[in-house]
């Protein structure tokens, strides 16, 4: 017996509630409620400051805009086609 599968995996962000919720966005925007809870976690803000940058593996080299989080997240939201699901594009 032979059996074809089809998958189909449709390229929208879904909408994750819980970062709404905590005012998680990309890229990050700091907010007084941010910078409140940064301020009482000292150890963990110095124990982040002390790491090496963190690169997207399969995007550094090959997508100029890996380097910067701002153009990043641009080029990431030009990836997906809102049409598929009957949505608008955005304008460029």
């Amino acid at each position: 017996m032979t059996t074809l599968v089809l998958t189909l995996d449709l390229q929208m962000v879904g909408q994750r509630n819980k970062d709404v919720h905590n005012g998680l966005s990309s890229p990050p925007r700091p907010t007084l409620r941010n910078l409140a809870n940064l301020i009482r976690k000292p150890a963990w803000c110095l124990a982040m400051a002390r790491t090496r940058k963190f690169q997207f593996g399969n995007l550094h080299g090959h997508v100029p805009e890996a380097a910067d989080k701002t153009s990043l997240a641009r080029w990431t939201d030009s990836q997906f086609d809102p049409t598929l699901l009957g949505g608008r594009p955005t304008p460029a």
